[in-house]
């Protein structure tokens, strides 16, 4: 079951007047707490919806609850809960197809079967009105990011690529919450969160992904570390720096040291 838990704004949103009538898909609060899972059979899937006015155009965000994974959602009509529905469940899908590729035997997971077992264990959802401050305060830093990114582009994106562009940058930057000792990327725990949930029992191993994800990061980032020294040969430098300790690769990357740069795995000392 998909829940939806509304702030105000995402309530009022949803919400339509129809000659006199409030018109509303929100139910009253459920007695589970807002980052129930479900178990046994039963999977609940919790997501916070709230909705910002940015430039004067209306923005929905959806994260979710335990991964802090986040969507964004412009040009949405007023009280259209089929088109959000539709909207999410599609980009959702295809953003878990997107994660999975490169993962060694990932055909399983990217096949129809494991999207269907995803749709039939969330054929019901739920709305209602309540709120998570940790989520809402990670949802403020996704708003923020979205606005700077609107400032950089020009542009409001469409609800398919544009949009999930966002997406992508938004899950790819690393936050934390109560019950994770450290810093932690939506993208990878929602993937993880994923395979554990609608794939074959010991498919695969919550390790082996967590690899997959600190080499993608590393190979990222060294890329990034490569360009902006001005190597010319940058996968050439990228290989050199794979072998380097860090000490070496700060100075070959002529980067000032900085005492609040957070540590991406596979750069650095463990």
């Amino acid at each position: 079951m998909l829940i939806f838990n509304c702030t105000k704004a995402a309530a009022d949103f949803f919400t339509l007047t129809r000659k006199g009538e409030k018109v509303s898909p929100l139910s009253a609060p459920p007695k589970k707490a807002i980052d129930d899972l479900g178990s046994g059979n039963e999977i609940i899937s919790p997501w916070q919806l709230h909705v910002v006015s940015v430039k004067r155009r209306k923005v929905l965000f959806a994260m979710h609850i335990m991964t802090r994974y986040c969507m964004l959602f412009t040009g949405l009509k007023k009280g259209d809960v089929a088109g959000f529905l539709s909207l999410f469940c599609e980009r959702l899908l295809n953003s878990m197809g997107f994660l999975a590729e490169g993962i060694d035997g990932c055909d399983e997971f990217l096949s129809r079967s494991i999207f269907d077992k995803f749709l039939e264990k969330n054929s019901e959802y739920y709305f209602c009105q309540r709120s998570d401050n940790s989520v809402l305060a990670h949802l403020r830093d996704a708003k923020w990011l979205f606005e700077n990114q609107l400032d950089h582009v020009g542009y409001f994106p469409n609800n398919m690529e544009e949009a999930a562009g966002f997406d992508e940058q938004a899950n790819d930057t690393p936050r934390r919450s109560k019950g994770h000792k450290h810093h932690f990327f939506p993208d990878e725990e929602m993937l993880i969160s994923w395979v554990n949930r609608y794939s074959k029992p010991g498919a695969y191993s919550e390790t082996r992904l967590r690899e997959f994800f600190g080499k993608k990061r590393s190979e990222r980032y060294l890329k990034i570390i490569a360009e902006h020294a001005g190597f010319e040969d940058v996968y050439e430098k990228m290989a050199e720096f794979a072998q380097m300790d860090d000490g070496s690769l700060e100075e070959q990357a002529k980067g000032p040291k900085k005492d609040n740069i957070i540590p991406f795995p596979g750069l650095g000392k463990k």
